[in-house]
């Protein structure tokens, strides 16, 4: 779980960026005063305090008790942001309390929701659509090789050692070039990860290299994994490489804000262990 809080200190600095020009322009455009007796050492204190608990007690807390609301945070202070440059030449035009209050709650969830739409939802889903960076990271495991085999390769004929619970593998459709199709459940209402499954090679317990296709209907990016498994000693070292592949804006910024690729290894090695898994994925998992 701590893992999982300081997995999102991408999206804390994005948030803290932000909430700073909202504060900066608060005060440019008169909507706030910088208190008269915080001055000198104890502003930069002051307002890493505020920051913090703006910021960081939010994410904390979605971190912790709805990791599916983590990005509001940044919605909403960018809805804030515009919403201040809009509203404020409008009312310098028009009378005293034209305006009623209501009207900017009203206006700060819609444009929130039209935010999330155009940012992470389906708006602009189809566009600037772009490979992410290839990611590799080498961790050490107690196990032999054939253990980590059958936890990190699918295998329609081992179903149940795969390390993602509940695993189902069906055959391709026809005249598709895939091995099979893999189904990974997620919790709730949740979309499972539906994906056709290319082995470009596979040399046993020792390495393998899969791709992947997303059928319709499912929005996980495509993917292409590559993993090395080395004895040493009593463990085996492995190196987990992956890129995302043909992924637009928004999902690749949502990615990268919620460290999806060091989150996916912690769920791995967790799940491997059998320890407690207390990632972003993990929470995702159906429970074991």
């Amino acid at each position: 779980m701590l893992t999982r809080v300081i997995l999102q200190y991408r999206r804390f600095v994005l948030c803290s960026i932000l909430f700073t020009v909202f504060f900066c322009l608060g005060i440019l455009l008169g909507y706030a005063e910088w208190p008269e007796d915080v001055r000198g050492p104890l502003a930069p204190v002051a307002y890493l305090i505020a920051v913090i608990l703006c910021v960081g007690t939010p994410i904390v807390l979605f971190s912790v008790l709805a990791t599916f609301m983590l990005p509001l945070v940044e919605i909403w202070l960018v809805s804030l942001i515009v919403l201040m440059l809009f509203f404020t030449p409008m009312r310098a035009l028009l009378p005293t309390d034209t305006i009623p209050g209501w009207v900017d709650c009203i206006a700060l969830g819609a444009l929130s929701i039209l935010t999330y739409l155009a940012v992470y939802g389906s708006w602009f889903g189809g566009i600037l659509k772009k490979d992410m960076k290839k990611h590799t990271k080498t961790f050490y495991l107690a196990g032999d090789p054939e253990d980590i085999w059958n936890a990190f390769f699918p295998n329609p004929e081992n179903p149940n050692r795969y390390y993602w619970p509940n695993t189902q593998f069906l055959p391709p459709p026809n005249g598709s070039k895939a091995n099979f199709i893999m189904t990974l459940p997620r919790r709730g209402d949740l979309e499972n990860m539906t994906q056709e499954v290319f082995i470009e090679y596979a040399q046993p317990f020792s390495e393998f290299r899969f791709s992947t296709l997303s059928l319709p209907g499912c929005s996980d990016p495509n993917q292409i994994v590559e993993v090395k498994i080395t004895p040493n000693g009593k463990k085996c070292q492995v190196e987990y490489t992956r890129q995302l592949v043909d992924v637009p804006i928004g999902k690749r910024l949502f990615l990268y804000l919620t460290n999806d690729f060091r989150d996916t290894v912690h769920s791995m090695k967790r799940r491997f262990a059998g320890r407690r898994d207390g990632s972003l994925q993990g929470r995702q998992m159906l429970r074991d």
